[in-house]
């Protein structure tokens, strides 16, 4: 995602002024995330961290894509009864659901830190 869409999300997010609470928040991406992309960022009291920034309406797209995939499985089920998918597509719409979740996952990368505060090595990957 180039720089101007994330400000856009920045703003749609945090508000017009959201990017003052960034000490700094460097225009280039650290790594793609899984429906969207991850910034170093430090935050206005010097903590440095990461920001993940969603692409906006993927979730409309999952689902979407869910459905096309339900679909294909019925198609599938009506070739071969001997499997049965519907589990497999539960299981995919349970984990692309979780991954639309940004507050979950803050909350786990908050609990993996906790757990992890004694180790060396576990911060937020700079790449150069």
């Amino acid at each position: 995602m180039g720089w101007a869409f994330v400000r856009r999300r920045m703003a749609a997010e945090l508000g017009p002024t959201g990017r003052v609470k960034f000490r700094e928040f460097p225009a280039r991406s650290l790594r793609a995330a899984s429906l969207g992309q991850v910034h170093a960022a430090t935050d206005i009291d010097g903590r440095e961290g990461c920001e993940q920034t969603a692409v906006s309406g993927y979730g409309l797209v999952v689902s979407a894509d869910l459905n096309q995939l339900k679909l294909a499985f019925s198609v599938y089920r009506r070739y071969d009864p001997a499997i049965d998918p519907s589990q497999i597509h539960a299981e995919l719409a349970e984990r692309l659901t979780e991954e639309l979740d940004y507050l979950r996952e803050a909350r786990t990368t908050r609990l993996y830190g906790a757990m992890l505060a004694d180790e060396t090595g576990c911060s937020c990957a700079r790449s150069d």
